[in-house]
């Protein structure tokens, strides 16, 4: 008669490995999901903020978030934002970030670090033009923008 075998302790997984890679699992569970939910955390926090006024290099930033404007009526969206009384028109991108007219290449993560960069573009003597009643840009003498090299007193394109 063939011997036969006695049961003997059937392969296990040793229980330190096992709840090693657990933890390690979990880890990096908590910490996709941490990255994922970041931006709409951030994005939450900054609409509590209801308006800001400082003064930063020496420029005077006043920001009033806005709610009572439809959507469409002012490309600022919920904030009038000036800078040394002047508006700073500003844009909601799609993913919550914000850009200023004076940066379309940049966005920041709320109204404030927006007007605070377009202060930084604008440096210590340039100030933000005005618009008369008809929409065509005006310079601080009041006259139309425009002069020598230039179409229908609109400032376009590439200037050297």
């Amino acid at each position: 008669m063939p011997p036969t075998a006695a049961p003997g302790p059937s392969p296990v997984v040793k229980p330190a490995a096992s709840i090693r890679r657990r933890l390690l699992l979990r880890g990096l569970f908590a910490a996709a999901a941490g990255v994922a939910v970041a931006p709409v955390l951030a994005a939450l926090g900054s609409q509590d903020e209801t308006g800001f006024d400082e003064t930063y290099r020496g420029r005077r930033i006043v920001g009033v978030r806005d709610d009572d404007r439809q959507p469409g009526d002012d490309v600022s969206g919920a904030w009038h934002i000036t800078v040394d009384g002047r508006p700073l028109h500003l844009m909601r991108r799609v993913d919550g970030s914000w850009m200023t007219m004076i940066d379309h290449y940049q966005s920041y993560p709320t109204p404030l670090a927006a007007a605070r960069a377009a202060v930084d573009e604008l440096g210590s003597t340039a100030r933000l033009g005005v618009w008369d009643a008809d929409g065509s840009r005006m310079d601080d003498s009041g006259t139309p923008s425009g002069g020598q090299g230039t179409e229908g007193g609109h400032r376009h394109g590439v200037h050297a």
